[in-house]
Formats: structure tokens, sequence, C-alpha cells
């Protein structure tokens, strides 16, 4: 599952998955799947073949060039009732640990060089990401 890394207890974070994914996903007890792309990424939602394997479906679109804090917000008001252990993922991961970690961040009263330094040790690179730094920056502000 090294595609997939639990990289925080119940909750695993990596790029758009497969049907090959989804299977190995649900035998190793994923429970909801929380796809951040757009619908302009993909052409079409992966909702379909997310629930043919049982799964749960939770889709918050997180704009790449201009993300938003809405996007934490409704991120924190779908797990109130969604099932663990989790997946969360969009094109490559970034976007998914961003708002994960920002919807922790206020509550433990991290700056963002501490959301960013997170994010970095569990190995995505912000630096070709200057829309999801500034997201940290202004979610914090």
């Amino acid at each position: 599952m090294s595609k997939f890394p639990e990289l925080f207890p119940g909750v695993r974070i990596g790029p758009q998955p497969d049907d090959g994914d989804l299977d190995e996903l649900k035998r190793a007890g994923i429970k909801t799947v929380v796809d951040f792309r757009q619908p302009k990424e993909t052409e079409s939602s992966n909702e379909q073949l997310v629930q043919k394997h049982g799964l749960d479906y939770i889709g918050i679109p997180v704009d790449r060039e201009d993300p938003s804090p809405k996007a934490v917000e409704a991120f924190q008001e779908a797990m109130r009732g969604a099932s663990e252990p989790l997946l969360l993922h969009c094109g490559s991961g970034i976007r998914a640990i961003t708002v994960y970690l920002l919807s922790k961040a206020k509550a433990k009263d991290w700056t963002p060089e501490r959301v960013e330094q997170e994010i970095t040790s569990r190995g995505f690179e912000l630096s070709s990401h200057p829309p999801l730094r500034r997201l940290i920056k202004d979610y914090l502000a």
C-alpha cells in the first residue's frame, strides 16, 4: 500500500485510485473515500466506482489554482458523519494532505510554517504549489 500510505492513524493519503487500488483499499479496511479533485480534472467522478466497491464516497472539489478555505470547512463538516478508516485523495495527494492538516491546525494552534513542515515531512513538496501555500497562510491568518 505504499501508493496510499497511512500518514495518520486511520487516514491514508495518495493519488487518484483505480479499480484495482480500490479492491486493495477495501481489503485493507478503508470505509470512506474523500475525493478532492474537481470534475474538470477527469471525465467523470469516481463516485460510482468507489460505491461499486462498497465504500462511501465524499466529494470536496478543491481548485488547484485557487483553493478556498471553504474546502477545509466542508471537509470538517463531512468528517462528522464519515466512517473511518479513510482514503483522502486528489491527483497527487498534495491537496488532500493540505486540507486534512488545515482541518487540525487551528485546534493545535499551528503556524503556517508548522503546517508546511508537517506536509513536507510526509513526503509532499509544496514549493511547486504556490496556491496551496497561499491557502495555508490565508486560512491560519
